[in-house]
């Protein structure tokens, strides 16, 4: 999930322990001369080979920063 945001398409999690894989495309925001953003950033997300976010838009006014990644211990 984009957490606040968006839930998965679908819950293709494996069982704790087991290898999860992530393929992420991040499609940067842009910005016109006057750095006004005119297209914002989308992210598509492929959870263990499955699509569980497609092209979702990340509405911000950031112009850098990073991505986080949370794992859940049981």
């Amino acid at each position: 999930a984009v957490y606040g945001k968006y839930p998965p398409l679908l819950n293709v999690s494996r069982k704790p322990g087991e290898w999860q894989s992530y393929d992420i495309t991040l499609i940067q925001p842009r910005f016109d001369d006057k750095k006004k953003m005119i297209k914002p950033c989308t992210l598509t997300v492929y959870h263990n080979g499955v699509l569980v976010q497609d092209k979702v838009v990340m509405n911000g006014g950031a112009t850098s920063g990073t991505i986080g990644l949370q794992d859940h211990y049981t």
